[in-house]
């Protein structure tokens, strides 16, 4: 039989990793909107809106199970595109460091699970 102790502390451990990793997700998504924010993306996009630009969340969906979505999303980013989404163009973000580019195109298509 195993000691209240052991299973103390078994049980804590537990809790501790998986409140760990419940938050990670939070942090992570944190992260992203600052960046986001601070490559002023919010300027022509949003969430679930279009505006100049189309809506993060219908960005999400059409590329949503595409396995290269991020690498394409992270180019067009970096290097503008043209009637993708339209007559307005999207002009290349010179300013969007190459992991920021990464980290906003893992961001929205995290969005195609509803988050």
């Amino acid at each position: 039989m195993v000691s209240k102790c052991v299973r103390v502390t078994f049980l804590f451990t537990f809790m501790v990793l998986v409140s760990a990793y419940l938050m990670s997700g939070s942090v992570l998504a944190d992260t992203s909107i600052n960046i986001v924010n601070k490559n002023r993306c919010m300027a022509c996009h949003s969430v679930d809106k279009k505006r100049v630009g189309p809506a993060f969340k219908a960005i999400a969906k059409r590329y949503d199970g595409s396995g290269q979505a991020v690498v394409h999303l992270q180019t067009t980013i970096k290097n503008g595109s043209q009637r993708r989404w339209g007559a307005i163009p999207m002009p290349a973000q010179n300013h969007v460091s190459d992991e920021d580019a990464r980290i906003i195109a893992q961001w929205i298509l995290s969005l195609s699970n509803g988050n």
